[in-house]
């Protein structure tokens, strides 16, 4: 997926009430590019549960979470982010009979 403005992406390494992933929205992205092609750095607004919004500056973003935690096992201190699970398609069009 190629980050831009106002997309939404998960956080991990904020904690607030009780979990360490939270949602946040890009507020820059510095490439174009798709992440399946690598991890992009993306500036985020970070919307913690029970929390005020935070502000974080050259965020790791990448194609999975499995991706964003074997960085963070590499990189214990800093913050990664990652796409949501894809929606699941909507159901078969139901036909009505007049």
């Amino acid at each position: 997926m190629i980050p831009t403005q106002g997309r939404v992406v998960r956080v991990l390494g904020v904690s607030s009430n009780g979990t360490d992933e939270q949602a946040a929205m890009i507020t820059r992205a510095f490439s174009t590019r798709s992440t399946r092609d690598g991890a992009i750095a993306v500036n985020l607004t970070v919307f913690p549960d029970q929390g005020m919004p935070l502000l974080f500056s050259s965020v790791m973003l990448f194609h999975s979470r499995e991706l964003a935690e074997a960085w963070l096992g590499e990189n214990p201190r800093a913050m990664a982010a990652f796409w949501p699970e894809p929606a699941l398609p909507p159901p078969a069009a139901v036909q009505r009979v007049a």
